[in-house]
């Protein structure tokens, strides 16, 4: 083993030969910095250096020395060999150095994390900006590090200062341990010593109790600060808060919404948006709101005058769910983004808005058909939450619904049976597993299956007051289900209602979504007008999985009705759509997921081979319907300039020219969808992946005689 440099034994205090005093001086020096520092070479050198008397500055054994540092044995030799008081002493000067010249936090804190405990309040505060700056940077289990080593300053901290830094430790602890995080979130609350603090700071561990399925035991936290305060606006603003975490218990959710509707009239109006989307959350569940109804509503306040800071997560959350609800897709992400920490940061757990927030931008990413997003926003997150103890219901059902359609069948089982279902209270986020697995069973074949959760789904949602279809419209699959049961009188009864409350609420999405299972449970002359209504509104929403599902539907109703002809053309529709929602990227404007579903990969204007796209749910059903109806897709049976159609080239032409899709559509009279599936279907005939790639296809195939056809 390598050995550091010889020496005169020495005591902790004590001096020794000044010959010998000098390379063991140096040694130790550039040792503590090689540690802590990433600096090597000469700005090494100079570093250490500042550590030294002025009299060591020209030491002749200094280079030498450098050079043996930089192997790892001997510098683990001249660290074991040193004594613990010197290093100390060292590492103080090296923190203070740097310090003082303003050097960054993390600079610092390296050298202070090898102190038993940090002796100054300097330093405690050095390592909380350290760990700020860790938590921007997604290291949220280093910033951890450095609050835990803050917290062991002595003489100690103020109270209240060591209180906040235990709730922000609690807050970065729960992610990894719930129960830690819980432990420590309460430990800082109990130290607060002023009352208004304590009772500010409630939310935090209320949220993350929740979180934990104990919403028993957050709502008496949340109620006890909310006594314990003589601050108005602070109870108010603990009462919103209350009831926002109410959603996760049925009996408490309508307990705390008719409180809030005694609150709203004389609500402060730092906290009146936040009591008005909570109500109307709860009466669009009840059935009592259309979705313009809704928007009237909320649009004017997310305009108007700022809420509380302590209430802007929770009214963004609100506010995103509600325009998700109302197929405000794109509006709903951006208040997600504009709520949510930039990544790496990661969402604070603990915050009961950011929870919804997360919710909201899931579900809206996978009604627009964007699986991929959801995949790669969303899977850490469900993973890490439900392997430390923290219940995650919606995401994880978010997450494997993604997958499904994405083709990824054992992934998506596999997370829909990581939560525990024996631990489950009347929160919605439990139904809203029940929904997706019944989804996953009828994909399957497995229609009683897929029934009963269907049914169990409606059960807790009416336990809810929650009968709109807007969010789990489970009789619509109950419906499917019945049918496929041979029980079409029941299936119609339930399809009818579904039917009359989603007229009621009236998006395209929830009528075109009722008006299928209806036609499924009526059949007939019926079924193929309330098919054909339903891909009528679904043409321009943005819900493509509901619009290719109804021309499924309606292609095979046609065919069977020998309307053979306009049939397959409804499925060939249904297949191009199905194959540009798996698409590895969007078709948009540019490279990225701006315009389209994706995960920035594939056919936009960045590098990249064509990618393989993979057979999901839609995909594998329009096939399947196109065998059957002996037809095949021109977009997969031909390839090349030849094979695109006169819609297609007309398309394809003002692409390659540079004009963008709204451009196209506005020349072309044509929908945004209906230009995107043809630039989709154009980019497999002509086998490239980038927009700019598109005039030099075009160019290929004329001279090679191709062209459109009629």
């Amino acid at each position: 083993m390598l050995r550091p440099p010889a020496t005169a034994p020495r005591s902790p205090g004590g001096s020794g030969n000044r010959a010998d005093d000098e390379p063991r001086h140096i040694a130790l020096a550039l040792a503590i910095t090689a540690r802590c520092s990433p600096a090597t070479g000469s700005a090494l050198l100079q570093e250490a250096l500042t550590l030294c008397p002025a009299r060591h500055a020209a030491a002749p054994c200094t280079p030498r020395l450098a050079r043996l540092l930089s192997h790892p044995l001997a510098l683990e030799a001249v660290l074991d060999a040193a004594d613990p008081t010197e290093l100390a002493a060292l590492h103080t000067r090296a923190a203070r150095l740097l310090h003082d010249r303003g050097a960054p936090a993390a600079a610092v804190a390296a050298h202070l994390l090898h102190l038993e405990r940090p002796r100054a309040r300097w330093m405690a505060r050095c390592l909380e900006e350290a760990a700020d700056d860790a938590v921007r940077a997604g290291h949220t289990e280093e910033a951890a590090g450095l609050l835990r080593h803050a917290l062991r300053t002595r003489p100690p901290l103020a109270r209240d200062r060591h209180a906040d830094l235990t709730l922000r430790l609690g807050s970065l602890e729960f992610p990894h341990s719930a129960a830690a995080g819980v432990r420590r979130l309460r430990a800082g609350l109990d130290l607060h010593p002023d009352r208004q603090e304590r009772a500010a700071a409630a939310p935090a561990l209320g949220a993350a109790l929740a979180a934990r399925g104990h919403t028993d035991s957050a709502l008496r936290v949340l109620h006890r600060a909310s006594s314990g305060t003589d601050d108005d606006e602070l109870v108010h603003v603990l009462r919103t808060v209350t009831a926002l975490v109410s959603s996760h218990d049925a009996v408490a959710w309508r307990d705390a919404i008719a409180g809030l509707r005694t609150l709203a009239p004389t609500a402060p109006p730092a906290v009146e948006p936040l009591v008005c989307g909570l109500i109307t959350e709860y009466e669009t569940g009840a059935g009592l709101l259309s979705a313009a109804e809704v928007l009237a509503r909320i649009r004017p306040r997310l305009a108007g005058a700022p809420v509380h800071p302590r209430l802007r997560t929770a009214w963004l959350g609100s506010a995103a769910t509600l325009l998700q609800w109302a197929d405000r897709l794109d509006d709903a992400r951006a208040l997600a983004q504009q709520g949510l920490p930039a990544p790496p940061a990661p969402p604070d757990l603990t915050d009961a808005g950011l929870q919804c927030l997360l919710s909201a931008r899931a579900e809206a990413a996978l009604w627009a058909g964007d699986f991929r997003r959801v995949v790669a926003e969303n899977t850490l997150l469900a993973h890490t939450c439900t392997g430390r103890g923290i219940r995650a219901p919606h995401l994880v059902s978010m997450v494997a619904l993604a997958r499904y359609e994405l083709g990824l069948r054992d992934q998506a089982w596999q997370l829909l049976s990581t939560p525990d279902e024996t631990t489950a209270d009347s929160s919605w986020e439990w139904n809203e597993l029940r929904y997706a697995r019944a989804l996953l069973h009828g994909f399957e074949g497995r229609w009683q299956a897929a029934l009963d959760d269907h049914l169990a789904c409606g059960t807790g949602q009416s336990a809810r007051d929650f009968v709109s279809p807007v969010a789990t419209p489970w009789r619509s699959g109950a419906a499917l289900a019945l049918v496929r049961l041979g029980r079409a009188g029941q299936a119609r009864e339930l399809a009818e209602e579904e039917l009359c409350r989603a007229r009621h609420w009236g998006t395209p999405r929830t009528v075109g979504r009722a008006l299928r299972a209806h036609a499924a449970a009526v059949g007939g002359r019926q079924g193929l007008e309330s098919l054909t209504e339903a891909a009528a509104l679904l043409e321009e929403a943005p819900a493509p999985v509901e619009r290719v599902e109804t021309l499924i539907d309606l292609g095979r109703a046609r065919i069977g009705a020998g309307l053979g002809r306009r049939g397959r053309e409804d499925l060939r529709t249904a297949d191009a759509e199905a194959a540009r929602l798996l698409s590895p990227a969007g078709v948009g404007d540019g490279p990225g997921v701006a315009d389209g579903p994706g995960d920035g990969g594939g056919p936009g204007d960045g590098g990249g081979e064509p990618a393989t796209v993979p057979t999901g749910r839609l995909l594998r059903a329009t096939s399947a319907a196109l065998r059957d109806a002996n037809a095949r897709t021109t977009t997969r049976a031909r390839t090349g300039p030849g094979a695109l159609t006169g819609a297609e080239r007309r398309v394809v032409d003002l692409a390659a020219e540079g004009h963008t899709n709204a451009q196209i559509g506005e020349a072309l009279h044509l929908s945004r969808r209906t230009v995107e599936t043809h630039l989709t279907s154009s980019y497999r005939k002509l086998k490239v992946t980038r927009r700019s790639q598109l005039a030099a296809g075009l160019a290929g195939a004329d001279t090679a005689g191709g062209g459109p056809r009629d």
